[in-house]
């Protein structure tokens, strides 16, 4: 799994670097977030898992250096102290590389937040500011600091803050915070315990700025009743604006069987939809409940886990197959 997640990572950055109009392609291989790229290394990788490692690396340095150029580039690799340096460029490229030079090439991370946050919150250009951002969630990855969530959900409710860097904040929460917050933001029981304070309070902060923000939507031709969009692709990314479609009550989740989906629905005329979206969710999160309790060695957990996803797939499945609209565009 290490490996693939590599070698997918590695194949993105070409592509992008090659010209690539994937919007989320693009913004990935920019970013060189962490949070995409989650492995534990902490075990001695094998002879493969090291070269694409390297491979990495070399591509990492050739895309900085067309950024910035050798010379800049070779002083940040070179020095700490000159790659700190460069967060005072003039030159907006210059810090944001820099940035990311001070993460994988000298492993700043927690000692590198306060600079960071002063970086969100003022820097004049907004890449830079979407930069200390990602460098945050990446760091603070899947740890439920306190700190850092109310940090970004500060900037997440600040209308003052444009919809990219308010985006930006409400996809560094949800990496900061880990796991799956569907349940929640669709408003279904969790799989297992109840949701905490600090998650309800998350939530709201999400459903709110998905509430603020425009989204095109049409009337339903026969009852006259808002449609939703309809998202495919989601057990693989669900992206910032479809974290706030969801938030906000404009957007259901579709079956990921490779079958054609409309682009919305009416709710009010084929409800199915919505008890698709809560056996999808469960089957989903009662995967990663799985996955957790398998890496905390409960495997008495792991197989109340499995037996229920045995259940759960059946009718998860006949209920896609049964979808009423499916193959049509609204």
């Amino acid at each position: 799994m290490l490996r693939i997640r590599i070698t997918a990572r590695i194949r993105l950055i070409v592509d992008s670097s090659a010209g690539a109009t994937n919007g989320w392609i693009a913004r990935s291989a920019r970013r060189s977030n962490p949070c995409i790229l989650r492995a534990n290394m902490d075990d001695e990788p094998d002879e493969a898992t090291a070269n694409i490692w390297e491979q990495f690396r070399e591509i990492l340095v050739a895309f900085w250096a067309e950024q910035v150029g050798p010379d800049d580039l070779g002083a940040m690799l070179e020095s700490q102290k000159c790659a700190e340096s460069y967060l005072a460029h003039a030159d907006p490229v210059r810090r944001s590389v820099a940035l990311k030079v001070l993460k994988w090439r000298w492993q700043c991370e927690s000692d590198l937040a306060p600079i960071c946050v002063n970086l969100a919150l003022h820097d004049t250009d907004s890449g830079v500011r979407r930069g200390a951002i990602q460098h945050l969630s990446g760091t603070f990855a899947d740890t439920k600091n306190r700190k850092i969530v109310r940090f970004l959900a500060g900037m997440l409710g600040d209308a003052s803050q444009s919809v990219e860097i308010r985006e930006e904040a409400c996809e560094g929460l949800f990496c900061v915070w880990g796991g799956s917050l569907l349940s929640p933001l669709l408003k279904v029981p969790p799989i297992v315990g109840v949701a905490s304070a600090d998650q309800e309070w998350l939530v709201e902060q999400i459903r709110s700025f998905g509430a603020s923000c425009p989204a095109e939507q049409h009337e339903c031709p026969t009852c006259r009743s808002q449609m939703v969009n309809v998202l495919a692709g989601w057990r693989t990314l669900l992206c910032s604006k479809q974290q706030r479609l969801i938030a906000s009550g404009r957007a259901v989740l579709g079956p990921d069987d490779g079958k054609p989906i409309p682009d919305s629905v009416c709710l009010t005329c084929f409800p199915e939809w919505t008890e698709f979206q809560r056996l999808a969710v469960e089957e989903y999160e009662v995967q990663l409940e799985k996955e957790a309790a398998i890496a905390d060695r409960d495997f008495e957990r792991a197989v109340l886990m499995r037996d229920r996803q045995h259940e759960l797939r059946p009718r998860v499945k006949a209920l896609s197959t049964a979808l009423p609209e499916r193959g049509d565009s609204v």
